[in-house]
């Protein structure tokens, strides 16, 4: 059984009826989604900052296809879960459950979620040399099934194990059980301090209407 209590599934993902879209139409919702994340610039657990953004010789396109499909070939049409996911990444990187190191140099921030199973939301980064810019390469979920009901937790501990590096774990009693026997080296209290992730920062060309953050205009 989990070490931490899983957060409810967004009440905005859910009043959005994903399954019911054609693949154009949540192609369409995920784009605007997309954007709306691009707007802001997120400041990290290490204080890094963070950004939707494709790669120089990718299009906006191309970089919204492969978050919305991963690897897949470009004909196949978006994933539902992945679509949904984007609804996730406020959440995800301000507020993380756990944040590690990978041993190919990626950050990843994770969360758990609920929408009646519970799920696993990771959002990978690409750091810079210096580790103070990230560039948000993927985002996805791993969710329980029928055959694996426990499967996303066993991810997030697998992930642990793996680790080249922990950074940041928000639960201490998540924290003790998934770092007992880890190989994974802990983040030392200067670099992370086990603390709740800061406010993001909001880039300029956006602006704050009644709590939320919208686009300004150009």
């Amino acid at each position: 059984m989990s070490a931490t209590k899983p957060e409810s599934f967004s009440r905005e993902a859910n009043q959005i009826i994903f399954e019911d879209k054609t693949p154009q139409a949540l192609q369409e919702i995920a784009d605007a989604q997309l954007k709306r994340l691009a707007a802001k610039e997120y400041v990290g657990i290490l204080k890094e900052a963070i950004r939707w953004m494709p790669l120089e010789n990718q299009s906006w396109n191309e970089y919204l296809i492969h978050l919305l499909q991963g690897e897949a070939k470009p004909e196949e049409k978006p994933n539902i879960h992945r679509t949904r996911a984007l609804w996730l990444a406020d959440g995800t990187i301000e507020n993380p459950d756990i944040v590690i190191d990978q041993r190919n140099g990626r950050r990843s921030y994770m969360k758990m979620y609920s929408d009646e199973k519970n799920m696993l939301h990771q959002i990978i980064v690409e750091l810079n040399e210096d580790e103070r810019v990230g560039r948000i390469h993927t985002s996805f979920v791993t969710r329980d099934n029928k055959r694996h009901t426990n499967k996303a937790f066993k991810l997030m501990e697998r992930q642990i194990r793996e680790a080249n590096r922990i950074v940041y774990i928000k639960d201490e009693k998540l924290r003790t059980r998934l770092t007992s026997g880890s190989t994974a080296q802990l983040a030392s209290q200067e670099d992370a301090p086990l603390r709740q992730p800061g406010n993001k920062n909001i880039s300029p060309g956006t602006e704050k209407i009644n709590g939320n953050t919208k686009t300004a205009p150009d």
